[in-house]
């Protein structure tokens, strides 16, 4: 199991550049029963590959969502066309993570945590347990 996991993390790191390039972080903000309804829709739509920091949908509190640049135009023309407000928190996720020259790998270790691993792969193993610093 520690082989694979070793394996998943060196690839991931070598590859990780090109899987956030462009990628967009938008914080959406909810003002009515009509715009939770909206989100609920677009959480349900697999098609745009969406990763929601944040869970439960209410008036009080915003939303985050990880947008893939392939549905970025299409999410914002979704919310857009809802009247649902949202700003970019962050523009490029490449960028936000350490660029190319720290690669960084998102771990989803299940629904509340994520993990970001930066450095090298060696520093990736490290982090993950899997050899001696």
């Amino acid at each position: 199991m520690r082989l694979y996991l070793a394996v998943f993390a060196l690839l991931a790191a070598v590859h990780c550049e090109e899987l956030f390039n462009g990628d967009q972080v938008l914080r959406i903000h909810a003002e009515s029963e009509s715009h939770i309804h909206a989100l609920k829709e677009l959480e349900e739509d697999v098609e745009f590959d969406l990763d929601f920091w944040t869970h439960g949908f209410s008036t009080e509190r915003p939303v985050d969502i990880h947008v893939p640049h392939s549905s970025l135009y299409a999410v914002k023309d979704f919310l857009k066309k809802n009247n649902i407000p949202f700003t970019v928190i962050i523009n490029n996720v490449q960028f936000s993570t350490g660029g190319v020259s720290r690669p960084a790998i998102w771990v989803d270790a299940g629904i509340h945590s994520r993990l970001l691993l930066c450095g090298s792969p060696t520093r990736l193993l490290q982090t993950m347990a899997l050899i001696p610093p």
